[in-house]
């Protein structure tokens, strides 16, 4: 699927169960993917948070286990293979009160990640983080961004810092982009929900 432009949030789970893949969520005023507790799986997901109209724009991810003073679960909170990015410097938020006995499971895979770098070698996996020290950051590993006309094309340039990093096995699972393009052809899987391909010369 692909949600883009979105005056409120990309998909907002309270307290249910989803898995999601092959998934494109950008460009939303509110957050891209705001959980609040549940169990979610995300696999191959791209959430791309620039929204043009508005610079108080959400996160590309939101976590929270509660809402006011009502508790709520987080059962399960994956994404792997995924990418997340946007214009500040974390685009990911956790609102997240550890309260023993309560279920608190997230964890990040094998992701490229606009956000602050962890030593949580539990949680956070095989990432990438996007903080400027790559080759192409931020908006620029995208193929089209074209902020003037509103125009924008999330699949990766060759250089991206979000190739071959995926894990196989998962990407098993989905051996095809959201184009159809096979995963398994070249060094590895790429983060996101598109997989790069050399265009061919005319």
């Amino acid at each position: 699927s692909v949600l883009p432009n979105i005056g409120g949030h990309g998909l907002k789970l309270e307290h249910c169960r989803a898995l999601v893949a092959n998934t494109q969520i950008s460009n939303v005023l509110g957050d891209c993917v705001y959980q609040i507790g549940g169990w979610s799986e995300f696999v191959h997901c791209t959430f791309a948070q620039f929204y043009p109209w508005e610079a108080n724009r959400g996160m590309a991810l939101s976590l929270t286990n509660h809402l006011a003073d009502e508790p709520y679960p987080l059962y399960h909170a994956h994404f792997v293979n995924c990418l997340m990015s946007g214009y500040p410097d974390d685009v990911i938020q956790g609102d997240l009160d550890e309260v023993e006995g309560e279920h608190l499971d997230y964890f990040f895979g094998y992701s490229y990640l606009n956000t602050v770098e962890t030593d949580d070698a539990e949680r956070f996996v095989g990432i990438v983080y996007d903080n400027g020290e790559q080759a192409l950051p931020k908006e620029k590993n995208f193929v089209r961004f074209d902020t003037y006309n509103f125009l924008y094309d999330f699949r990766l340039k060759e250089s991206s810092g979000a190739r071959n990093i995926g894990d196989v096995e998962v990407a098993a699972r989905y051996p095809f982009d959201r184009y159809g393009m096979a995963r398994t052809l070249d060094e590895g899987p790429d983060a996101g929900c598109y997989e790069f391909v050399v265009k061919e010369e005319e």
